[in-house]
């Protein structure tokens, strides 16, 4: 039902729960009331505006913008978050925005800075702001705290490619997570197919201390299969890695 400066919009995800609701109808505000609707859906307003959003156990969040009386167009998104155990960074991922068709450009403020798609949060409150070119508008408040987030657990990132041509490219051996606090102090160890060590480096950074497949003597090493060590505070890690220039 469409009624002038207003609309009612409501959005099941389930048939158990209890809703909480108010809606805003122009300057007039009707009373909070409950209702057996929507498992996990919290439907709130503010003067002026209409805001839904969803909270689940999984690793996407879908929510929504909200509606200004002045009739703003509507915006919305589904946004992925997930914290690094390392880091303790909150990881917000953009996938997907719709209900602005005619847009061709998205804007993206986080805490009223433009970012990117993807950005890094610290701390556990953020206001995320979209706009489109075509006067599309998302804003909405997100408390990490009361957000369940999926938590990247913290372990090193092994790759196992080594390409030292020049070319700016896999040019070193890079660790992922090396350089986190949890694995700061550790100690790499590269053998050859015999098993004899061919090089090594203690607090292994992927800058200052890492392998670009020269042996401990500073020669280029041959094409071929390498194998690692790499001991740590939480543990010893070993694999194998291609070199291949």
């Amino acid at each position: 039902m469409i009624m002038s400066r207003f609309s009612i919009i409501l959005v099941c995800m389930a048939m158990s729960g209890a809703v909480s609701a108010q809606f805003v109808l122009g300057r007039q505000s009707m009373s909070c009331f409950s209702i057996r609707a929507c498992d996990e859906l919290c439907i709130n307003s503010t003067a002026g505006q209409i805001d839904f959003g969803t909270m689940t156990n999984s690793n996407t969040i879908f929510t929504s913008g909200f509606e200004q009386s002045e009739g703003s167009a509507n915006l919305y998104l589904n946004i992925d978050f997930k914290k690094d155990e390392c880091s303790g960074f909150i990881k917000a991922s953009i996938i997907q925005t719709f209900g602005c068709e005619s847009a061709d450009t998205v804007y993206v403020f986080w805490d009223n800075t433009p970012s990117a798609l993807n950005t890094q949060l610290s701390g556990s409150l953020h206001t995320l702001r979209l706009e489109t070119n075509t006067g599309c508008l998302f804003e909405k408040v997100y408390d990490f705290q009361q957000l369940n987030v999926p938590v990247i657990p913290c372990g090193l990132v092994f790759y196992n490619y080594l390409s030292p041509n020049g070319d700016g490219e896999n040019d070193s051996w890079n660790i992922g997570k090396i350089t986190s606090p949890d694995f700061f102090e550790n100690e790499v160890v590269i053998l050859n197919r015999w098993g004899s060590e061919v090089w090594s480096g203690k607090n292994y950074d992927n800058s200052d201390v890492s392998w670009s497949g020269k042996g401990s003597n500073g020669l280029d090493l041959p094409d071929g299969t390498y194998f690692y060590r790499v001991r740590t505070l939480q543990g010893e890690y070993t694999g194998y890695v291609e070199l291949m220039r």
